[in-house]
């Protein structure tokens, strides 16, 4: 025979919260921006307007970016959304960090760089390569010309950590961080 609760404890009313861990993500300048979550691979070719959409899913706009936000969310792209037919382990999708002064045709600028690049199994040569680039551009002062150019790769998704620590203590990321680009370039290109 069952046992019933006794007389006080009867219908009483209870509350069940539940707590949902949203991935989030802050910069150094204390921005603080929610990062949505994706489970289905993206094609590259629509990784401009997937990277927009979850830039603009965080809170921020793209117009407001600065390398510090930027370049943490590209790493949060990255780690989060998969590409389509880019294995990993056959270096189809990595990420590149460059900096420098560079001369492309409209005068000098200091560059930052997050590129996404990836290359597509069964494709042959440059038809299966494409990236994806966030280019911060700023006046090339005397004090960003003494920095000398360079950049450093990703291969996957595990050495993202190191990568990120890596980007974060170099010298020319540290300059500009927190700063208001002259020129915002996001683009996506066939290589």
């Amino acid at each position: 025979m069952r046992e019933s609760a006794p007389e006080s404890t009867r219908n009483i009313p209870f509350t069940i919260e539940l707590a949902i861990s949203v991935p989030r993500g802050s910069s150094s300048d204390g921005t603080t921006v929610v990062l949505p979550f994706y489970n289905d691979p993206m094609n590259p070719i629509t990784a401009k307007s997937e990277f927009e959409k979850f830039v603009s899913q965080s809170g921020v706009t793209i117009a407001a970016l600065t390398p510090g936000v930027g370049i943490h969310l590209m790493l949060e792209f990255y780690e989060q959304i998969r590409a389509d037919n880019c294995p990993i382990d056959q270096d189809g999708d990595m990420l590149l960090y460059q900096w420098g002064v560079y001369d492309w045709g409209e005068g000098a600028y200091f560059q930052i760089d997050i590129t996404r690049q990836f290359i597509e199994a069964g494709l042959e040569g440059d038809d299966g390569m494409s990236q994806l680039s966030i280019c911060f551009n700023f006046y090339p002062s005397d004090e960003f010309k003494q920095l000398e150019q360079g950049d450093r790769w990703c291969g996957s998704p595990a050495e993202l950590s190191y990568f990120e620590s890596y980007i974060k203590t170099n010298a020319a990321y540290i300059k500009v961080e927190n700063a208001n680009p002259t020129k915002l370039e996001v683009e996506y290109s066939k290589i």
